[in-house]
């Protein structure tokens, strides 16, 4: 079974992001850790990071903020199955 169908919560630390105008941050900074229904680590999750915002751009490797404002930056779990079947709903996290 996926890593991603067996994660029911994802925490992200930290919570809240601050970033200037042209300054960046390495996805790696932060620590995305996915949890089961139980409360037990989903090893091998990866995270997919949703940032739909001209405030902030994501490159697949860092953040960067582009203009003063806010934006909010959704993690969440890689969809499971294919865009044909409708999969349950994904969990999801939002960094501000």
């Amino acid at each position: 079974m996926a890593a991603a169908s067996r994660a029911d919560t994802i925490v992200v630390d930290p919570v809240e992001i601050h970033l200037h105008v042209g300054q960046s941050l390495d996805a790696e900074q932060l620590k995305v850790t996915a949890r089961n229904s139980s409360g037990e680590i989903v090893n091998e999750f990866a995270p997919v990071f949703v940032l739909a915002s001209p405030i902030a751009s994501f490159n697949g490797v860092e953040f960067r903020g582009r203009s003063v404002g806010g934006a909010d930056l959704y993690v969440e779990a890689l969809p499971s199955a294919p865009p044909s079947v409708r999969p349950r709903p994904r969990p999801s996290t939002r960094v501000r």
